[in-house]
């Protein structure tokens, strides 16, 4: 994978994102504020509802502070790729 500059992406890199994807997916579902992972909600605007439902909550708000916003930078990261793997469906017609 590569950043916007063309450097390649540190795996470690990649690993932290994950795990913050997930921890923030495991989180929602256990706060019954999402009923799936988070890698299967598709929909922009329900991913958007749910990161500000998730740092609007202090202990998340703080954690990402904390975390010099990896976790804020982590749902974006998601998001990113949703929208990308909802124009490649366009895109291939699926």
């Amino acid at each position: 994978q590569k950043k916007p500059n063309g450097e390649d992406i540190a795996p470690t890199t990649i690993e932290k994102y994950t795990r913050v994807v997930r921890k923030i997916s495991n989180d929602l579902v256990r706060l019954n504020l999402a009923y799936s992972s988070l890698e299967e909600i598709s929909d922009k605007a329900d991913l958007e509802d749910l990161k500000e439902k998730y740092f609007s909550i202090k202990e998340y708000r703080d954690l990402d502070k904390r975390g010099n916003r990896m976790y804020s930078a982590g749902f974006n990261q998601l998001m990113k790729y949703q929208l990308f793997r909802q124009e490649k469906r366009v895109i291939l017609g699926n």
